[in-house]
């Protein structure tokens, strides 16, 4: 009486949508790939990219690679579980997991890191900003002077 039923076409795009945001693809490692790669979900590469591989706008996404990937080019994705070869800029905008057999040829930006023994990462590392405000301590000091000769 007072709610709308959705019809049958919403619901099939909703499904539809959630389906594509929680996908999952695989690349084999039998299958060797020149060109760029844009994902969201889970991709897991076991094969070889020569190229880009990037999220797709303002989507999220966890990249797995396997002991048989390896990528030629650069890597910006959410999260990161290596244990393949990386040569290339790596982006990781939350966690990067660098597992025994990881290889990361090139700069590496990322929010957080794990390393396991065997794990080589050679190029320069830096953690990503956190969005944390701190006051500064004299500023705060300022305030309080201020207030202290308005009262005098």
């Amino acid at each position: 009486m007072f709610f709308k039923s959705k019809s049958k076409n919403q619901e099939s795009t909703s499904w539809q949508q959630e389906t594509v945001k929680n996908s999952h693809s695989i690349i084999a490692d039998n299958l060797h790939i020149v060109g760029d790669i844009r994902f969201s979900g889970t991709l897991r590469i076991d094969g070889k990219i020569d190229g880009k591989i990037e999220l797709i706008k303002k989507q999220k996404g966890t990249l797995i690679l396997s002991t048989t990937a390896q990528i030629n080019g650069p890597v910006s994705t959410t999260n990161l579980i290596s244990n393949g070869v990386i040569n290339g800029r790596v982006y990781v905008d939350e966690k990067l997991e660098c597992r025994n057999n990881s290889r990361i040829n090139g700069q590496v930006n990322y929010g957080s890191l794990h390393l396991d023994s065997g794990a080589i990462i050679e190029g320069r590392c830096t953690k990503k900003p956190t969005n944390t405000k701190k006051s500064s301590p004299r500023k705060s000091l300022e305030v309080e002077v201020s207030s202290f000769l308005k009262t005098r």
